[in-house]
């Protein structure tokens, strides 16, 4: 589970299984939850829970499902257990009611990335050369995780780093990674 204030931590809830058990409904994967915890010393247990957003497009397409999950796997991968981190939460929250409602799920995904990227302090450079450091011309660039980001044409040439990445492609990127999702998904 993923809390705002309490960061992700591990809990059970007992009973679930029973289809008449009072937290059956409420204990879904997906779902914005209260939940009335009891500490345990490595497992917490779920007393109480009331759903306030199921989400429920995300259980009932499959491709939106599938990109939901893709989400949850990135955020788990991106924070430990008792990390605090109430702009991780809020994105993933938002993000899972944007997948609701989209047409496009890539383009959410993309823009929840780039988001848990910036906000885990991974955030690639994409307006700068990771290794020169100037300023990127408006051409065919090479996208390189391990210098940070976009290198130009003539760092590349020397040390055949980075993938190639397309002009389109980085216009794209850097606009997610600048903008609000609104506007992101107005002009998209």
């Amino acid at each position: 589970m993923l809390t705002p204030d309490h960061g992700k931590f591990r809990a059970i809830a007992k009973g679930v299984r029973k289809p008449i058990a009072r937290k059956t409904g409420h204990v879904e994967l997906f779902a914005l939850v209260d939940m009335l915890i009891a500490r345990g010393r490595e497992l917490h247990l779920v007393t109480q829970a009331e759903t306030r957003e199921s989400f429920l497009p995300l259980r009932e397409n499959l491709v939106r499902g599938t990109y939901a999950n893709h989400l949850v796997e990135l955020l788990d991968r991106f924070t430990a257990e008792q990390d605090t981190g109430r702009g991780e939460f809020d994105l993933l929250v938002r993000s899972l009611g944007w997948l609701c409602t989209d047409t496009d799920p890539r383009l959410v995904a993309r823009y929840y990335e780039l988001g848990l990227l910036a906000l885990a302090g991974f955030a690639p450079s994409l307006h700068y050369c990771g290794i020169g450091q100037e300023e990127i011309e408006a051409q065919d660039q090479f996208f390189s995780p391990p210098d940070g980001g976009v290198i130009c044409p003539e760092h590349h040439i020397g040390l055949e780093r980075g993938a190639p990445i397309s002009l389109n492609a980085l216009k794209t990127l850097r606009y997610l990674q600048t903008r609000s999702w609104t506007r992101s998904r107005c002009c998209s």
